[in-house]
C-alpha cells in the first residue's frame, strides 16, 4: 500500500497548473512534475518488487487530474496550452521508456487496470477537444501525445483489446500521427484531421464527451459569432436597429473564425459518435407551442443525458440547425458552412441526407408561399433557390469524396434526387433559376459516374423517371409555362443581351445531352425528337429571349 503523503503529492502537483495560479507557481509545478517522471526518481516512488503497479497508480492519478483541468479551464492563453502540452507530452514519453526497461511480463491487478484506464480515456478527452485549437503547432503537439498513447498501448499489447477507447480508433489515431505532423498548412492539418474522423463510428467514452463538450462550446461560439459578423456585414442597419452598444474591438474575427470553423469541423467529421446522444427533455410551464430551432438558439443544446428515448437526438437538431445555417444571411457563414460538411462522417449521410428530403417536402411549399416556417421574414423565391443551390453544392462535394460501398448503402438517394428536381422545377423561370437547374443536371452525371459505389434499390425505375422530369425542363410544356408567367417575371433580365445568350447555348445543350445519355442511353432517340419538335434546345432558348425583347 502507499503512503498517504506520496498519494497527496501525486494529487496536488497537477493542480498547481491551474490557468488561475502565477506563473511562477505554474512553472515550478512543471519543472516538479517533470523531474518526479525520470526513471532513477520512478524507481523511488514505492517498493521495488511492485515498482510498475506503484508507477501505474501514481501516474494515472496525476495524469487524470491534469486531464480534468484541461477540460474544465475556461478562456485559458495559447502559451499556457503549449506549457502544458509540453508537461504532459515529456511525462507521456518518460512513462513509455520506462515501460520498456521495466514492464516485462508483469501482470497488472484489476484494480490499478481500471485507474490507468479512466486516466487514458480522460487525456485522450482532452486531447481529442484541443485538435480544434487555432494554433497548428498545439494541433502538432496534440497528435504527438495522442501517438504516445498509441505507443503505450502497443507496450502492454492492449492494441485488441474491444474495451479500451485508444484501442477501438488505433489504426486512426496512428495515421492521424503522420497526416498530422507534416503539412502545408493549417488548412491542410485540419483537413487531414477530418478525413480520419470521418471513418470512426465508434463511439466510446473518449470521443463521445469530447464532441459533447465541443458542441456545447460551438453553440455557445456560434450565437457570438453570429451577432458579430452579422453587425459587420449589416453594420448600418444593425446599429440603427440594435438596442445594446456592442465592441467591436472585443471581436477577433480571424480568431473566432478559426475556432468556430475548426470546431465545427470536429462535429461534422466525428458526427457518428453522436447517433445515441440525446436532450434532456425540458419542462415548460407556459402554453408557448414548440419552435424549430433558430440560428440564434444553438447554445440550448446543453443538457445530454444518453439514455435514449428521453428527449429528442443531439445529432438530428444539429444537422437540423447546419442546414438552416447554409441559408443564412451572413456570406461568410454560408460559404464556410458548405465547405466543411461536405467532410461530413460516413455514418451519418443517411440521417443528413433524409433530414433534406424531409426538409424539401414538408417546408418546401411554405417557402414558395413565404407564409412561415425556419426561414422568416426572408425573400421567398430568393430562400429557396439558395437552399437547393447550396445543398447541390454539398452533394457534389459528399460525391467527391472517396466512397466505399457501405458509405450510401442506407441512403434513398433515387428519393432525395426526385424531391430535388421536382422542388426545382416549381422555380419561376429566370436567369438564376436556370443556373440552378444546369447544376442540378451536372450533379446527377456525378451520381451516374459513381454508380458503382450507390446501391440503387429500382435503379431503371430511376432513371427513366429522371430522364422524363429532365425533359420537361426543355420541353414545351415547360414553354407554355414560361408564356403563362411571363406578364409576371421577367425571362432573361434586361441586361443580358441576345449575343451573350447565344454564347451559353451551345454549351447548356451539350451539358443536357450528356446528362441524358449518361442516365439512360436508350433514351438518347427519344431526346432527340423531343429536341427537334421545338425546333432544338438552342433555338428554343433565342425564342425565349426573343419573345421577352
Amino acid at each position: 500500500m502507499l503512503s498517504g503523503e506520496i498519494k497527496i503529492l501525486f494529487t496536488t502537483l497537477p493542480q498547481c497548473i491551474d490557468n488561475s495560479l502565477s506563473n511562477e507557481i505554474t512553472h515550478e509545478g512543471i519543472n516538479f512534475l517533470k523531474v518526479l517522471h525520470k526513471s532513477e526518481y520512478i524507481l523511488k516512488w514505492g517498493n521495488s518488487d511492485k515498482i510498475v503497479e506503484t508507477f501505474f497508480e501514481l501516474n494515472s492519478m496525476a495524469l487524470y487530474i491534469f486531464a480534468n483541468q484541461i477540460i474544465d479551464t475556461q478562456k485559458v492563453t495559447q502559451e499556457k496550452i503549449v506549457l502544458w502540452l509540453n508537461l504532459l507530452l515529456d511525462i507521456l514519453r518518460k512513462r513509455n521508456k520506462f515501460l520498456i526497461g521495466h514492464l516485462k511480463n508483469e501482470v497488472l491487478s484489476g484494480r490499478i487496470k481500471l485507474t490507468h484506464d479512466q486516466a487514458n480515456t480522460r487525456i485522450e478527452n482532452a486531447l481529442l477537444m484541443l485538435l480544434c485549437n487555432s494554433d497548428p503547432i498545439i494541433v502538432t503537439q496534440t497528435v504527438e501525445c495522442i501517438d504516445c498513447l498509441c505507443q503505450e498501448l502497443k507496450l502492454l499489447n492492449e492494441i485488441n483489446n474491444t474495451n479500451n477507447t485508444i484501442a477501438a480508433s488505433y489504426q486512426n489515431y496512428k495515421k492521424m500521427y503522420q497526416m498530422g505532423r507534416y503539412v502545408t498548412s493549417r488548412i491542410a492539418q485540419q483537413k487531414n484531421i477530418r478525413s480520419l474522423f470521418r471513418r470512426i463510428d465508434t463511439a466510446t467514452t473518449g470521443n463521445k464527451p469530447a464532441w459533447t463538450k465541443i458542441h456545447q462550446k460551438w453553440g455557445e461560439k456560434s450565437e457570438r459569432i453570429l451577432k458579430f459578423e452579422r453587425m459587420i456585414e449589416f453594420k448600418s442597419e444593425y446599429v440603427t436597429k440594435s438596442k445594446k452598444t456592442i465592441n467591436l474591438e472585443d471581436y477577433n474575427q480571424n480568431l473566432e473564425r478559426l475556432e468556430w470553423e475548426n470546431d465545427l469541423g470536429f462535429l461534422i467529421s466525428l458526427a457518428a459518435v453522436a447517433k445515441k446522444i440525446v436532450l434532456r427533455s425540458t419542462i415548460k410551464e407556459s402554453n408557448d407551442k414548440p419552435k424549430l430551432t433558430s440560428v440564434n438558439s444553438s447554445n440550448s443544446i446543453n443538457q445530454i443525458d444518453e439514455k435514449e428515448g428521453i428527449g429528442q437526438v443531439v445529432i438530428g437538431t444539429f444537422l437540423g440547425y447546419i442546414l438552416e445555417l447554409i441559408v443564412s444571411d451572413i456570406t461568410y457563414i454560408r460559404g464556410a458552412v458548405v465547405k466543411i460538411i461536405t467532410q461530413m462522417s460516413t455514418s451519418v449521410y443517411y440521417i443528413f441526407f433524409k433530414k433534406i428530403q424531409e426538409l424539401i417536402k414538408n417546408d418546401f411549399k411554405i417557402w414558395v408561399d413565404g407564409k412561415a416556417g425556419i426561414f422568416e421574414k426572408v425573400n421567398k423565391s430568393q430562400i429557396a433557390v439558395r437552399f437547393l443551390d447550396q445543398i447541390i453544392f454539398v452533394l457534389r462535394g459528399i460525391l467527391e469524396q472517396p466512397l466505399t460501398m457501405d458509405d450510401l448503402a442506407n441512403v434513398e438517394i433515387e428519393n432525395l434526387f426526385i424531391t430535388m428536381i421536382k422542388a426545382i422545377s416549381r422555380f419561376v423561370v429566370d436567369i438564376p433559376n436556370f443556373t440552378v437547374k444546369i447544376k442540378m443536371c451536372k450533379l446527377i452525371t456525378l451520381l451516374m459516374e459513381k454508380k458503382d459505389f450507390i446501391l440503387f434499390k429500382r435503379e431503371l425505375m430511376f432513371r427513366n423517371e429522371l430522364v422524363e422530369l429532365l425533359m420537361e425542363w426543355f420541353s414545351d410544356f415547360q414553354k407554355k409555362t414560361i408564356s403563362k408567367s411571363k406578364s409576371n417575371t421577367f425571362l432573361i433580365n434586361e441586361n443580358t443581351n441576345e449575343n451573350s445568350i447565344n454564347n451559353n447555348n451551345s454549351s447548356n445543350k451539350q451539358t443536357f445531352d450528356e446528362i441524358l445519355k449518361n442516365i439512360n442511353p436508350k433514351s438518347q432517340s427519344n431526346q432527340n425528337n423531343k429536341i427537334n419538335n421545338n425546333n432544338s434546345f438552342n433555338e428554343k432558348l433565342n425564342q425565349m429571349g426573343n419573345e421577352n425583347n
